[in-house]
């Protein structure tokens, strides 16, 4: 087989093209198998008995949905630290940093 004769007979260009089309399908069947997996996943939940006995049913690729004192409470600190540099939003009167309640 002789990987370099599309590139003018460079087999080391042939070579490292081969290899990175490689990377990319097995880059592919982990991804297809992972989206697979997760599917199935679902599906053996839904059509399981009851709730989520681990308590997981919140969870989005691992991570708990945060609540909304949590997302209001990082709202807040990056506000701050926006308006401390001067790059807050504008506030109704147009005279700085909006607060943040």
């Amino acid at each position: 087989l002789d990987l370099g004769a599309p590139f003018g007979g460079l087999d080391v260009i042939g070579g490292v093209v081969a290899v990175g089309l490689w990377l990319f399908v097995l880059h592919l069947v982990v991804v297809i198998g992972w989206l697979v997996t997760r599917a199935l996943d679902g599906l053996a939940r839904h059509h399981g008995a009851g709730p989520d006995p681990a308590g997981r049913a919140g969870l989005v690729l691992g991570f708990a949905a945060p609540d909304r004192e949590a997302l209001r409470g990082a709202l807040a600190v990056v506000t701050a630290v926006l308006a401390r540099n001067g790059r807050g939003p504008a506030s109704p009167e147009g005279d700085g940093p909006a607060a943040v309640t």
